[in-house]
């Protein structure tokens, strides 16, 4: 059962946590380090440490991350220059995996799947077409290895994955329905951990058959379990 009580205090302490605490003067610090780092790289043109360039994707995304949320939480706008930038940070790191595969085949990634498909998503967004195909060909290529992380439980991406799919008429591993069945089938063919993908996805499977629908109470009837859904997580943001 929601408690809007609950929901509004979650909200506060979450809001309160991000600006009284020291997240933004933390991540602006750490960003002036990268950004430092990163230039003495390049103008000195040290190849050997080229590795430290895609390292620091991670922190400058975080930064970015950071700007967004203080946009929201502290000046209160809705300016989405933030999320413009904390994007393309995933899609470089996507893209340049491959050719440090080679030099540094031990590397791990610094990014997840949930970031990847949000990226996609928001590429769609904002009508940046090459991108998009671009970072929709890595994942079809990589799903299901080790360059791109699919064993997530998070019912949401897959939701957001499979009305992707729905509306570019895709499909990823020959499915654009239950994606997440045949990547749970690909991981296990490949002895890959697939022990967190969700076993169903809820009110977003409901959403999906009925997308289409032009019945009016149908559509209104699962908005309302898709607020309620979401604002029952919401109510634990305190916490985290």
């Amino acid at each position: 059962m929601l408690n809007p009580k609950k929901i509004s205090m979650s909200y506060k302490k979450y809001r309160n946590n991000f600006v009284n605490g020291t997240i933004i003067e933390k991540r602006k610090s750490q960003y002036e380090e990268c950004k430092s780092e990163i230039s003495i790289i390049i103008e000195s043109n040290n190849v050997e440490r080229d590795h430290v360039l895609l390292i620091d994707l991670g922190t400058i995304y975080d930064y970015h991350l950071m700007i967004w949320k203080e946009e929201v939480l502290v000046q209160n706008t809705n300016r989405i220059e933030g999320l413009k930038m904390m994007y393309p940070d995933v899609f470089y790191q996507c893209v340049s995996q491959e050719l440090y595969s080679i030099r540094y085949p031990k590397a791990t990634v610094d990014y997840t799947f949930m970031e990847i498909i949000a990226a996609l998503i928001h590429f769609t967004m904002f009508g940046w077409q090459r991108e998009e195909e671009i970072l929709f060909e890595f994942i079809a290529e990589h799903i299901g290895d080790r360059f791109l992380s699919s064993n997530d439980w998070n019912k949401h991406t897959w939701f957001l994955l499979e009305l992707y799919l729905q509306y570019k008429n895709k499909t990823l591993l020959g499915a654009s329905r239950n994606v997440y069945t045949f990547v749970k089938k690909e991981l296990e063919s490949k002895d890959l951990r697939n022990d967190l993908l969700p076993d169903d996805l809820g009110i977003y499977d409901k959403v999906l058959k009925c997308w289409s629908t032009p019945i009016e109470e149908k559509i209104t009837a699962l908005i309302g379990q898709m607020i309620n859904y979401h604002s029952e997580l919401a109510s634990e943001l305190g916490k985290s």
